[in-house]
């Protein structure tokens, strides 16, 4: 049969106190860290995702601010164009009336030049038609 002796309620004593000297040096500050580490983590896990919200609010309202940037920067280009489109369409209109204004000076210029030379010219027939009348004839006309 099975003996039991005295030393084996020792040896459970002995497991029973080591248990309960490891328990309160060893166990149970290691519970609390592990416990502090996991509360500290949950925490942090906290923050991260209200930060990652914030974020994901900022980019969107960046996203959001730049195409209204660019859809304003279009939007100016476009009235820029048309500035410039009307200015030339201005200055095209001014050139064309000077050139219109030049042709219409240099036509009546050269009306009056040629009204100068026909002038001239009829005061030659005249003189050339004598000269060849008296050429022809053989004498002098008058």
């Amino acid at each position: 049969m099975l003996n039991i002796n005295i030393t084996l309620f020792i040896q459970i004593a002995n497991v029973l106190i080591l248990l309960y000297i490891l328990n309160k040096i060893l166990y149970r500050p290691i519970r609390t860290i592990i416990k502090k580490r996991k509360e500290t983590i949950d925490d942090f896990t906290k923050r991260i995702e209200g930060l990652d919200g914030e974020v994901q609010a900022a980019l969107e309202k960046f996203q959001a601010e730049l195409r209204e940037a660019r859809r304003a920067g279009r939007q100016k280009v476009q009235v820029l164009k048309e500035e410039a489109f009307k200015e030339e369409k201005t200055l095209l209109d001014e050139a064309k009336k000077e050139a219109e204004r030049l042709i219409a000076s240099i036509r009546e210029k050269i009306k009056e030049e040629i009204g100068q030379a026909r002038e001239q010219l009829r005061g030659q027939i005249q003189i050339f038609s004598l000269q060849l009348a008296e050429k022809i004839l053989g004498r002098s006309v008058k």
